[in-house]
């Protein structure tokens, strides 16, 4: 019985970190529209950033637990337009 109700009471805290979650992404969300920024492409500059100059493809891929190809092929999406 005892684990049973330890079982319910890790679903309930699961359950509010994830409600947690999702509302941060929301508002994380709302306030990268003002900028035209999807949120997927966060990461991708935030690794670009951490990088610095030194940044490569692989670097790229590698950090953010990607494959080059993947990236290389996101890169015309995220070039910036005028």
């Amino acid at each position: 019985m005892r684990q049973q109700a330890l079982s319910e009471s890790n679903f309930d805290l699961w359950l509010l970190i994830g409600r947690a979650n999702h509302a941060i992404m929301l508002v994380r969300q709302k306030e990268l529209s003002q900028h035209h920024v999807p949120p997927r492409q966060t990461l991708f500059l935030y690794t670009l950033d951490s990088l610095g100059p030194k940044a490569t493809l692989s670097k790229v891929a590698m950090t953010m637990e990607r494959k080059a190809h993947v990236i290389s092929s996101k890169q015309p999406e995220w070039k910036k337009t005028d």
